[in-house]
């Protein structure tokens, strides 16, 4: 159910510092390299000090691409891309080749008009509208600080940005950590972050909908998952503890910051509302095509195929554009140099909650055939455990809560981690240890895009082509349940039980899950069920029984806010088959260890949504 985009233009983001701020830097492959090239360098633990310059299709055998020691000529990361390092060069000269005059111009100028529409924003609406001063000015402050953010780095590399927060780390959580003595870090660091889950869960008030004893099931829910996860680790001695324990921390503050700060719901509901008119502007074309009425209208093939199309254009025109490799990258880094992880699994984690999992195969295509095991089962396992950018602007308009929604797709991106390092930890060295890189491919059709315009046209084409995938695959995997049912109902008929159904035994299958998730006790079979037409169908499906079925208009607050944490992943049987043709389509040779993690990976994908549901269930509050 993802996007993937076409391609035109290589591009490689170096990572200069690993997390205690140590200078390191990547190993980049022309497309054109061998295998035997890249074999090579995924054996060499150590990277090479200066990377293959691809400004140039040149071999890098030849004395042309060498310089006066012998080494191959390399890309200055400071410099754009296409631009040549001059080992003559003054650091002037350097620096005026980065910041022209007229771009510089340019650049101020558009800050300048940004900041005087902030500031008049602020002054006009620095009352409030609802009595909370700050609410007017949180939203354009976000937008002025992206836009800002955007213009320095244009001129100063990003890097240089967290000096000052490496320095604070290098000096105070590093140097508190060096005295305690390192047998002890491991129980001291789970100590901390049990203790802070605690306060967290228990401190706040109660009110109908959480109650303290509500939290405690929620919180053992939680702790047996894990425990669960330990048990049946495939290398328990591997277990990478220290990366547990940050990524359980992370999510953690995620979910204090999404469900208990004023500022993080404003923040969040605010980006439900921007989804949700996003949406309307795929509606304005469906009125042309049709007419006001049926753009109105909640049949599936209006209402929600063509946000499919419209998400998948501006995408692909994102791509075009350069922003997606412009943003991943650095989202990217916070993941490698907190999780301590490869730098292929820190792009998927960070790619598929918003694009889908099909974008994710794209950006590491070039690295498929050489990954881990245990990247493999990571890659797959963040797959399964977020949706996509268009489907949840597709289930907010369905009427599911857009803040669950979307904080649950980040949620779900450090507990994946998690999750993954616990049950496939990581006993091999990975070719992308110390650097991050994204390579964008020629197009399969070699219709290289040329324009926006024509980077629209092929998203339009794209998106409506998984749109049909989609409304296929639902289509016949609704009638399949529906034959299950004919099928059972046929059989059970002689005995007296003419009523059984799917539904109903994937309801007591998950009943023990809705309860440890922390449920109403009255609730968990609706619940239960809710989770098994999400496993055995997919979650599109759960999500319209959850918020149109007559059946489930009279869940509480609380089970209704757990539902959506717990459904809000691709985990199902339909899509582990287009998780493997994607995998497959892209290494051929490596299908065989795909098809081996792939039930794994999924039971995990639907292991994080559980998690992320039983801790919404400790710190939600209305």
């Amino acid at each position: 159910m993802s996007t993937a985009p076409t391609h035109s233009v290589p591009h490689t983001i170096t990572v200069h510092d690993d997390r205690y701020g140590n200078p390191v830097e990547e190993t980049v492959f022309e497309k054109n390299a061998t295998p035997e090239i890249k074999a090579k360098s995924a054996t060499n633990t150590s990277l090479p000090s200066t990377p293959i310059d691809l400004s140039e299709k040149k071999s890098t055998n030849s004395n042309n691409d060498l310089d006066s020691q012998g080494k191959p000529s390399h890309i200055n990361p400071d410099l754009e891309q296409g631009q040549r390092s001059d080992a003559t060069s003054s650091p002037f000269r350097k620096l005026w080749r980065r910041i022209r005059p007229n771009k510089l111009v340019i650049c101020i100028s558009c800050w300048l008009l940004v900041t005087t529409w902030w500031i008049v924003g602020l002054v006009y609406h620095r009352n409030g509208e609802d009595g909370r001063v700050y609410y007017n000015w949180v939203q354009p402050f976000l937008l002025w600080l992206a836009i800002t953010i955007r213009i320095v780095t244009l001129f100063i590399p990003a890097r240089f940005a967290l000096i000052p927060f490496r320095f604070v780390w290098g000096h105070t959580v590093i140097q508190m950590e060096k005295i305690v003595p390192e047998k002890f870090r491991t129980p001291v660091g789970a100590f901390i972050v049990l203790a802070a889950v605690i306060i967290g869960a228990f401190a706040p008030g109660e009110n109908e909908y959480n109650k303290r004893r509500d939290r405690a099931v929620s919180l053992f829910g939680y702790l047996v998952f894990l425990l669960g996860l330990y048990i049946t680790s495939r290398h328990r001695r591997h277990i990478n503890w220290r990366s547990v324990i940050v990524g359980i921390l992370v999510q953690f503050i995620i979910a204090i910051f999404v469900l208990r700060t004023t500022l993080g719901k404003d923040i969040f509901q605010f980006l439900s509302k921007a989804l949700t008119t996003f949406l309307s502007f795929a509606y304005v074309g469906v009125a042309w095509l049709t007419d006001e009425a049926t753009s109105k209208s909640f049949w599936f093939v209006i209402g929600s195929l063509p946000v499919f199309i419209f998400f998948t254009a501006i995408v692909q025109m994102a791509y075009y554009v350069g922003f997606i490799q412009w943003i991943v990258p650095k989202c990217s880094y916070i993941f490698y140099w907190m999780l301590n992880i490869s730098g292929v699994e820190a792009v998927v984690a960070v790619v598929t909650p918003f694009l889908g999992m099909g974008e994710a195969a794209i950006l590491i295509k070039g690295f498929i055939p050489h990954m881990t095991q245990a990247e493999i089962h990571q890659v797959m396992t963040c797959g399964f455990a977020t949706i996509s950018g268009a489907l949840m602007v597709v289930y907010i308009n369905m009427g599911a809560n857009g803040q669950a929604v979307i904080s649950s797709c980040l949620m779900s991106i450090p507990i994946s981690i998690v999750i993954s390092k616990m049950r496939v930890p990581e006993t091999e060295e990975p070719m992308t240890t110390a650097h991050i890189s994204i390579i964008n491919m020629e197009p399969e059709d070699g219709n290289t895009e040329t324009g926006v315009l024509h980077a629209l046209a092929n998203g339009a084409w794209l998106g409506l082509k998984v749109a049909g995938m989609v409304l296929a695959n639902i289509l016949v995997i609704i009638s399949l349940v529906a034959l299950a049912n004919g099928i059972l109902h046929w059989t059970f008929k002689y005995i007296q039980a003419p009523n059984l159904t799917i539904e109903q035994i994937f309801g007591y299958v998950f009943y023990p899950v809705a309860f440890l998730m922390g449920v109403p006790r009255d609730e968990l079979y609706k619940v239960g069920q809710l989770l098994g037409i999400k496993t055995i169908q997919n979650e599109f499906v759960a999500f319209g029984a959850l918020t149109t079925g007559a059946a489930y208009a009279d869940l509480s607050q609380r089970a209704q806010i757990i539902s959506v944490y717990g459904i809000c992943g691709f985990a199902n049987i339909g899509s582990i088959a287009i998780m493997l043709g994607i995998y497959g389509s892209f290494s051929p040779e490596r299908r065989g260890d795909f098809a081996k993690e792939a039930v794994s990976a999924c039971v995990c994908g639907a292991l994080a949504t559980f998690m992320s549901a039983s801790l919404a269930g400790m710190l939600f509050a209305l």
